[in-house]
């Protein structure tokens, strides 16, 4: 059927800068840090008045949350391709977290993904050495330093304990000991800024060179790693010295212990194989490989006697570093993945610091350097481009995992950042969040529109970067329309034939515009109002499609109240199918996107575009000629 343009739409007021506390730095011609010229200014000055009216927009009233749909999707297109789910942008042992990838590649089943791109973060992995940002050791100089903050731990009646920096031979050590005539145990737990000694167990050891000043009875002074989530198991390796005769105990299917014989005046001088531990312990039930260092305890231990150590650092060096330790992790992944129905693809987060992340998407993604500078990341970006690799540029709105306010001046904060490159020169920009940054799905999608009405044609997609691998609730997936192979996938991913999709719903969502595919982009402006073909599968019939309809804005005129307009319609309109939209036309694009009956974005499509103001730069794989 064909409905009629701006059936039911809002539109977007005007914004009051000095409400955001804005007015003086887009007066002035600076906003976060960025000189820009008057013209820029103006745009900058209008691209606020949308930012009120996102901010503003109220969803669709809350109602009864309706069942949602049977799996469904399925939806073929003319040319023959059909949408791949890919779980893009996920962590796991190589990373900081407890996820491990047999975790996370058992959920991308669960959740019926075609593909799952483990993102690792670079440095991380690679550990190269001189690189500062991983930790391969303690100096116990005080309880926090250089980023590590060691907080007390104990259990127990101890009737003498202590966990204190003391001086010790011309330098400083860690005094820890304790007497109890039962159980009890006195020690510190590692937290460290940024994650700094977490990472995968490839090649890495542990030495802890205690001295053992005072022993009796049954007692030890314990190092207990904490590796990753296994299924429902949380692994330990729990490293003793003390009284009790070698020996190595499986205690239950999640803790081992390594007894190590000490007396006193002994100085810890062996250094322990983390990964060839795991593998004698835990071998047969994961991938030993598969596991990263995600804590550190250190305690005095006993279950009646004494004992006391100073300990002046502890160890943790890395012996496979570099491009060898990305090999290694492949190979784990290879054969984790043996027998899964999804397939792993290789991709890292270029990292930096926590301020911009970038993503590198195909087969020839390594280490590669990289600051924090403009300059640096639109190089990335080229670097891994030219490779012929997709980028994305991450979490526009920080790290954060907290849910805030909707806050207008975030948005048009995030925006003036990214903006002036043309997001970097990206592929891609991460909009599918349920919240980041203290930002919900709207709030990313509001900054998508923002660049899409300055004619920034950039892909969407949809990430969970997770960590944890226990649940990919309320994260998004991407679903490419390709025939299914990595060139091709990359390519749709390139051209914006990819729709957002949140787990849980299996449905698909498909858009052209006269013809034209979702993420084109025509040769020349089409001027007259087009005709917008929506195809979707499994929508119920209480939900409802927006069509999203916006004009690329020339430079230097302010947005008005038309630049940007939502058409509603019930989920019932796609009861056949599909259903067909009059939009207008003129350099804009339309978009479209479901939510269900409580008002949450379930899916999204990229814009397919009526026109730009010139097509130089557009990938040409976008480019429809008319």
């Amino acid at each position: 059927m064909m409905v009629p343009v701006c059936d039911d739409h809002d539109d977007c007021p005007d914004l009051d800068l000095h409400a955001l506390g804005l007015s003086g730095a887009l007066s002035t011609g600076r906003a976060v840090g960025h000189p820009f010229t008057r013209r820029q200014v103006l745009r900058w000055g209008s691209a606020a008045a949308a930012v009120a009216w996102f901010a503003a927009r109220s969803a669709p009233p809350a109602r009864a949350l309706s069942a949602g749909p049977a799996a469904v999707g399925g939806l073929v297109l003319t040319d023959g391709t059909r949408s791949r789910r890919h779980a893009m942008h996920v962590h796991s042992s190589a990373s900081e977290g407890p996820g491990s990838f047999a975790n996370q590649i058992a959920l991308a089943d669960a959740n019926g993904c075609d593909v799952i791109w483990p993102t690792e973060h670079d440095w991380r992995m690679f550990a190269v050495p001189g690189d500062d940002r991983i930790a391969r050791g303690y100096a116990f100089t005080s309880l926090k330093s250089a980023g590590w903050t060691w907080k007390p731990t104990a259990s127990g009646a101890a009737t003498a304990s202590r966990a204190q920096v003391t001086p010790y031979q011309g330098g400083s050590a860690l005094a820890l000991g304790v007497t109890a005539g039962g159980n009890a145990t006195t020690g510190l737990k590692a937290t460290t800024r940024t994650h700094l000694f977490e990472g995968s167990v490839i090649g890495r050891s542990l030495l802890a060179p205690a001295t053992v000043t005072a022993l009796s009875g049954q007692a030890w002074f314990e190092v207990v790693l904490t590796l990753s989530n296994q299924g429902s198991r949380v692994l330990h390796l729990v490293y003793r010295y003390g009284t009790t005769p070698a020996s190595r105990r499986l205690v239950n299917a999640t803790t081992a212990h390594v007894f190590v014989p000490v007396r006193v005046g002994d100085t810890i001088a062996d250094p322990v194989d983390i990964e060839a531990d795991v593998a004698s312990f835990f071998g047969s039930v994961c991938d030993p490989q598969d596991n990263s260092v995600v804590g550190i305890t250190v305690q005095a231990n006993t279950a009646g006697g004494r004992v006391e150590v100073m300990l002046p650092r502890l160890d943790l060096p890395r012996d496979v570093t570099g491009q060898a330790a990305f090999d290694a992790v492949c190979a784990m992944y290879d054969r984790v993945a043996a027998g899964r129905t999804a397939v792993w693809r290789k991709g890292i987060e270029v990292s930096g610091t926590d301020k911009h992340h970038l993503g590198w998407y195909g087969d020839d993604a390594t280490n590669l350097p990289f600051s924090e500078t403009t300059t640096s990341l639109e190089a990335a970006v080229a670097q891994i481009r030219a490779r012929g690799s997709i980028a994305s540029f991450n979490h526009p709105y920080g790290v954060a995992t907290s849910t805030g306010v909707r806050d207008p001046a975030k948005i048009l904060k995030a925006y003036t950042q990214i903006r002036p490159s043309g997001v970097y020169g990206a592929d891609v920009i991460e909009l599918g969040y349920d919240s980041r940054g203290g930002m919900t799905t709207d709030d990313h999608l509001a900054l998508g529109d923002l660049l899409w009405c300055d004619g920034v044609v950039i892909t969407a997609n949809g990430v969970s970067d997770d960590h944890n691998g226990n649940t990919w609730k309320n994260t998004y997936l991407t679903q490419p329309w390709s025939t299914g192979t990595p060139a091709a996938d990359l390519a749709a991913l390139r051209t914006g034939r990819a729709t957002v999709t949140r787990t849980g719903y299996a449905g698909d969502l498909w858009a052209e515009l006269d013809g034209r595919p979702m993420g084109s982009v025509p040769s020349r402006t089409q001027n007259a109002p087009g005709t917008l073909t929506v195809r979707a599968s499994g929508v119920p019939a209480s939900w409802t499609l927006e069509v999203v309809r916006g004009a690329v804005v020339p430079l230097g005129r302010r947005r008005t109240a038309a630049d940007l307009t939502v058409t509603r319609l019930p989920g019932s309109a796609l009861a056949s199918g599909s259903t067909d939209v009059g939009v207008a036309g003129g350099n804009g694009y339309v978009r479209v996107l479901l939510r269900d009956g409580a008002g949450v974005v379930q899916q999204f499509g990229n814009p397919v575009w009526s026109g730009v103001p010139s097509t130089a730069g557009i990938d040409p794989g976008r480019v429809v000629a008319v």
